[in-house]
C-alpha cells in the first residue's frame, strides 16, 4: 500500500469512527448483546460465549479502524 493510499485509508477510517449512524449501530448491538447476556440462565454457557464473541468482534472492528487512523497520523507526521 502506498503512503497516499494509507493516508486515504486513515481518513476513511476516521470518517467511519465519527459516523453517527455507525456509532449508533455499534451501541445498539453492544446493548442488545449485554441485555441478552444478562438474561441467560446459568447453564446457557454456549449462548453467553456467542454473545461474548459478538462483543469482541465489535471491539476488534473499532480497534482496526483506530489503528488505521493512528497509522495515517504517523505517516502524515513523517512526511513533514
Amino acid at each position: 500500500m502506498s503512503l497516499i493510499d494509507a493516508e486515504r485509508r486513515a481518513e476513511r477510517a476516521k470518517s467511519l469512527l465519527n459516523d453517527d449512524v455507525l456509532k449508533e449501530a455499534f451501541d445498539l448491538i453492544e446493548a442488545d448483546c449485554i441485555a441478552r447476556w444478562k438474561g441467560c440462565t446459568a447453564l446457557a454457557h454456549r449462548k453467553r460465549e456467542k454473545l461474548w464473541f459478538e462483543l469482541k468482534a465489535i471491539e476488534s472492528l473499532k480497534a482496526k479502524l483506530q489503528t488505521a487512523v493512528s497509522d495515517g497520523r504517523m505517516i502524515a507526521a513523517n512526511r513533514k
